[in-house]
């Protein structure tokens, strides 16, 4: 199977800033999305997987929109490039939430050595989020509430459930399922559900020993969701 594509968002005004990035991008082949506006962005990165952000630092509402990435769902871990003046300090940024920090003018050199490194970041991350289409039985709890369900796909980070009763995008569960040699136990969060009761629960809370057991786990399956 390919590997799915990276993709980048790039949220600026510049357009040389502009040109220098998706140019130093291409090499990599991803697909790039544009916006010149942060009301647009932050509605893009509410219903995207994105792998990195980048952002110029001069539109207003920039440094809110990163507060806003960090405190998110699921891009809460993408790499932003913060793009600035050169008289920004870079550690009131990389303090905010910011990765890496790009002087204006952009520079190709400047652009491809921030993604090599944010590569590895990147690449952790996509690992993180890659999804694999098993059936293991589990049991959820909400409160006082058990109930058994079975999973639709599962990942590192999380997992799909279909279930006779779904709980509301936001409550608190726990969740026990076996996986070879290891029993499986956590605390998450819902993340969505529909009306056909499929629920996606985001993990939160899980030990040292049962996330090497996932992993180590996963790494055996097949066939991945991307």
């Amino acid at each position: 199977m390919e590997p799915a594509r990276w993709e980048f968002l790039v949220v600026s005004s510049d357009i040389a800033a502009y040109k220098t990035i998706t140019r130093s991008l291409g090499k990599n082949n991803p697909v790039v999305d544009y916006t010149s506006g942060i009301a647009t962005a932050k509605a893009f990165i509410e219903r995207r997987k994105i792998d990195g952000i980048f952002l110029d630092m001069e539109l207003e509402g920039a440094l809110d929109l990163v507060k806003g990435i960090r405190q998110g769902g699921s891009n809460r871990n993408s790499v932003v490039f913060a793009c600035v003046h050169p008289a920004e300090e870079a550690s009131r940024l990389l303090n905010a939430g910011v990765n890496f920090v790009l002087y204006k003018p952009l520079l190709p050199n400047a652009v491809l050595d921030a993604l090599n490194s944010a590569s590895p970041l990147i690449t952790a991350e996509r690992k993180r989020y890659l999804r694999y289409q098993l059936m293991v039985p589990v049991m959820i709890k909400l409160r006082e509430e058990e109930q058994k369900a079975i999973t639709a796909n599962v990942s590192r980070g999380g997992m799909a459930v279909r279930c006779h009763h779904v709980y509301e995008p936001g409550s608190p569960i726990q969740f026990t399922f076996d996986v070879p040699g290891a029993e499986i136990q956590g605390r998450g969060e819902v993340a969505w559900a529909n009306t056909e009761g499929f629920m996606g629960i985001k993990f939160y809370l899980l030990g040292e020993q049962n996330k090497q057991a996932l992993s180590s786990w996963l790494d055996k399956q097949g066939p991945r969701l991307g």
